[in-house]
């Protein structure tokens, strides 16, 4: 800050005088202008004043990036599935119908089934 001071507003000034006007005399008002005090005031000051700013900015690097997903992989291919059937033998069927159509007692005889009496 510094210090500044300029002219003041003028001021008017009056007074009063006697004044002979040959068969009278009279007071009358006599005025005049003089300049103001002064007027000083603290002013601010401009001026330039380097200033250095540092920022915590991180750097950024490009780079190529692979990605790797885990897809599973898959193949198709032929599978051989393999059962066994139970072996069977087919007889003669009118030799079996013959012994279906005996009766009931000789096949419980034949299985060997208590009779009932």
């Amino acid at each position: 800050m510094g210090l500044q001071c300029i002219p003041g507003p003028f001021e008017t000034v009056c007074h009063m005088e006697t004044k002979d006007f040959g068969f009278f005399k009279t007071d009358v008002p006599v005025c005049s202008t003089r300049p103001g005090k002064q007027i000083c005031t603290d002013v601010p000051e401009v001026f330039m004043a380097p200033t250095e700013t540092t920022l915590g900015i991180p750097e950024v690097a490009m780079r190529q990036t692979k990605i790797i997903m885990g897809i599973p992989e898959f193949k198709m291919e032929t599978q051989e599935i393999k059962f066994s059937v139970p072996d069977f033998t087919l007889r003669n069927i009118e030799v079996d119908t013959k012994k279906q159509n005996r009766s009931p007692r000789t096949l419980m005889l034949a299985h060997k089934v208590p009779l009932i009496q």
